[in-house]
């Protein structure tokens, strides 16, 4: 799980960076601040535009401040930085679990059966080669054991790393 993890991590942020997601959350906050300093949608559109600002990744309250002067900017840029955060967050989520989907149901990914095979002492899980095999690799399996595996996958390598870095200390703790 954890290899292919870090396959669904990469995907991730492939998929992240050819979509410009970062960007494009970062342009729609800052046209949101702009528009509470009391700028108009267009007029904030062109401000961007003349601005180097446009198709970055990251920005700063003095950075903005600089094209608009409002009462209590820092807040407002503040408020909308972090919900233009969210839905960038949102946005990779939703990629990761579509990812995970997609390496779960294409190779055909069945925990439960992992389980039981590794658990047998039968020794590792051969993915399906041909189409044919593919087939019959997915009469073999568990729905459950698919959906499982997504969810399974949608937890990201972070997370698959951490497990095995704890379960390496479990073990080196008890070998002593």
């Amino acid at each position: 799980m954890a290899a292919l993890s870090l396959v669904v991590t990469v995907l991730t942020q492939v998929v992240a960076d050819v979509l410009q997601l970062r960007a494009h959350h970062l342009r729609q906050g800052m046209i949101a601040i702009l528009g509470n300093a009391g700028i108009q949608f267009n007029e904030a559109r062109r401000i961007l535009d003349a601005s180097h600002l446009n198709g970055r990744t990251a920005v700063t309250a003095e950075e903005l401040s600089a094209l608009a002067v409002a009462p209590d900017f820092q807040s407002v840029f503040d408020t909308q930085m972090r919900k233009a955060s969210a839905q960038f967050t949102l946005a990779s989520r939703l990629i990761v679990v579509a990812l995970s989907i997609l390496v779960a149901v294409g190779l055909p990914l069945d925990m439960l059966d992992l389980f039981r095979t590794f658990s047998s002492g039968q020794g590792v899980l051969l993915f399906p080669r041909t189409f044919a095999d593919w087939i019959v690799r997915w009469q073999q399996v568990n729905a459950a054991g698919i959906a499982g595996s997504a969810i399974l996958l949608s937890l990201g390598a972070p997370f698959w790393f951490e497990v095995l870095k704890d379960l390496l200390n479990l073990k080196g703790t008890s070998a002593k």
